[in-house]
């Protein structure tokens, strides 16, 4: 059999077994993905975010109460019907997009300030995470709320409440 018949045959497979694969993977929200699937997505997400976040350096001031402060109402605003608030559980956001967002009220293992502003300023494809850089958040204000997230999880419901209130309401560059 000549080579060129062998590479044929061999594409052919591949062809075939690529199709079926595709044919039934889902890309439903409601439909998750098998462990395989999303523990391979999972692993070139990460890897791909930590890589282009790696020369992403934190300020010195990012706990400050100021930038908490600044921040609250865009949290409000933006962030937490995805991401939550102190004391709730889901949302009909939370729920029903898939990947499922984060609670960021809670405490995050690995939490990395670089990997949260990258994450912030330019979103998650195929996540429902947006690119809030692409609608006018300045680095700054980027920071800020990778400040809030931060602090998000010592905070119970009232602390919230309270932060909101004395927060700047909702506010970015346009």
């Amino acid at each position: 059999m000549r080579a060129s018949h062998i590479v044929g045959i061999g594409l052919l497979g591949i062809g075939v077994a690529s199709y079926l694969v595709i044919k039934n993977l889902s890309f439903a929200a409601d439909q998750p993905h098998s462990q395989t699937v999303y523990k391979g997505i999972e692993l070139i997400r990460e890897y791909s975010i930590r890589s282009q976040s790696k020369s992403i350096e934190a300020p010195k001031n990012l706990d400050a109460n100021e930038r908490i402060r600044r921040s609250s109402g865009n949290y409000d605003a933006m962030c937490a019907s995805c991401h939550l608030k102190p004391g709730v559980d889901k949302s009909e956001l939370s729920v029903g997009l898939y990947p499922a967002p984060p609670n960021l009220s809670k405490e995050r293992q690995h939490a990395d300030p670089a990997r949260d502003f990258w994450i912030i300023k330019h979103g998650v494809k195929g996540s429902g995470m947006p690119s809030w850089g692409e609608v006018g958040l300045t680095d700054d204000e980027t920071w800020d709320l990778v400040a809030f997230v931060r602090a998000l999880p010592q905070m119970n419901r009232q602390d919230y409440s309270n932060a909101i209130k004395k927060g700047m309401g909702h506010h970015h560059s346009h």
